[in-house]
Parts: C-alpha cells; sequence; structure tokens
C-alpha cells in the first residue's frame, strides 16, 4: 500500500523501532515541563503510580544523580495518554446521556 507514497527502498525495507529521547532532551527548558506534567497534583498518572516513588524517581534524574530519561518519557507519554483519553471520556458522556436512559424497553 505504501509503495505508492513512499521510495520503494524504504517501502520494502527492514522495520525500524523508534529510540527514546537522548539525555539531552530533559535538560533546560525541557525540565520546566517535565515538573509542571509530572509534579503536578492532578496529573492522571497518580490514580495508578505511587507519586512519592515516581516523583523521587524523576528527582533523581532532574538532579543528575541518575538517568532516568527512559522512565520519564514513558510517564509523559502515559499521562499525555490519559488526558487524551480522560478529555474525550468526558466529551462524550456530556453530550450522550447514560445508558440506563438510552435504553428503553417496552413490556406488553
Amino acid at each position: 500500500m505504501m509503495k505508492k507514497y513512499v521510495p520503494h527502498d524504504i517501502a520494502e525495507g527492514e522495520k525500524q523501532g523508534f529510540s527514546g529521547p537522548d539525555g539531552t532532551w530533559f535538560k533546560g527548558e525541557s525540565i520546566d515541563y517535565v515538573r509542571r506534567l509530572l509534579y503536578n497534583r492532578n496529573a492522571r498518572i497518580y490514580d495508578y503510580l505511587d507519586r512519592t516513588a515516581v516523583q523521587a524517581l524523576v528527582g533523581e534524574h532532574l538532579a543528575g544523580i541518575a538517568n532516568r530519561r527512559l522512565l520519564i518519557w514513558s510517564l509523559i507519554y502515559l499521562e499525555n495518554l490519559m488526558e487524551v483519553f480522560a478529555s474525550r471520556l468526558l466529551d462524550r458522556r456530556a453530550i450522550t446521556p447514560p445508558r440506563s436512559e438510552t435504553r428503553r424497553v417496552t413490556v406488553t
């Protein structure tokens, strides 16, 4: 299918994965983004993950104690994914009545 849209060597080439970010991704301005997202008290990931443990691991990375770039990448992705699906779910609930209201059965 892709042969119509991409060069032959890409369409027929060997599949390649995507590597995670290198150490420079979470330095400078992006540190503020990591802090805003993962230290947010309303972050959805903490409905499922231990806030203290996650923030300690992120803190080690930000302090230069340990390289947790792949963990941070995964946490950012998970938080963003949860936000997207949660907002879609809320949008759907706002326009769709609960199932109990949509099912009307007439018994004769």
